[in-house]
């Protein structure tokens, strides 16, 4: 590339008050060091203070099928999404909103029981199917109440009781009573008046 032709291939700008050469539809070759207000390039380095786009939001750091391979940067801000598609290692400390560390974690597990605690727990608690079962051969009030609907209480059973003389008595009031036996053979000897009418029918 000649310098006669250099006047043809630019044209000078202004933007925000700062000079700019725009280069349109060129190729561009260095063989030296681009000397830079506020940076250098040498040998495909470029070592400058910071590297602003000119409008936000609207340059990109490599893209999709062009990557930077490694990236050494002390500290990183991101206003948006940030997707990662290998590993994270975190050094450090990870604060985010909605993460939360071991130690709150377990804390919000204080009151909270595990499998084996619970199962434990319920060691002499018996299910439904046991307690019904238990209750097989047992009956209600009402089945009850039916079945002593003819059942009558100690009142009930001492009232009815009350002209019955117990064995003790009846056998003390019949001390002086003979049998039948016992007054048959007393009167052996003892005349009906049969037989007293029948001896005086010859008495005058």
């Amino acid at each position: 590339m000649t310098s006669n032709i250099l006047a043809s291939i630019y044209h000078a700008t202004t933007i925000s008050s700062e000079k700019y050469i725009i280069i349109d539809s060129q190729n561009i070759e260095l063989s030296g060091n681009v000397i830079m207000k506020n940076g250098l390039i040498n040998n495909g380095l470029l070592t400058t203070n910071s590297v602003v786009p000119n409008v936000t939001n609207s340059a990109s750091l490599g893209s999709t099928s062009k990557i930077w391979g490694n990236a050494y940067i002390s500290d990183v801000s991101v206003n948006n999404n940030l997707q990662v598609t290998g590993n994270v290692k975190i050094g450090g400390i990870l604060d985010a909103s909605n993460i939360y560390t071991k130690s709150q974690v377990d804390a919000s597990l204080a009151n909270v029981y595990t499998k084996a605690q619970i199962d434990s727990s319920f060691v002499n608690v018996y299910t439904k199917s046991q307690v019904d079962l238990s209750f097989a051969n047992v009956y209600t009030k009402a089945v009850i109440d039916a079945s002593l609907s003819n059942v009558y209480t100690k009142a009930f059973s001492d009232a009815s009781f009350s002209n019955v003389y117990t064995k003790s008595l009846i056998d003390a009031s019949f001390s002086n009573v003979y049998t039948k036996e016992y007054v048959d053979v007393s009167l052996a000897n003892v005349y009906t008046k049969a037989f007293i009418d029948a001896s005086l029918a010859n008495v005058y």
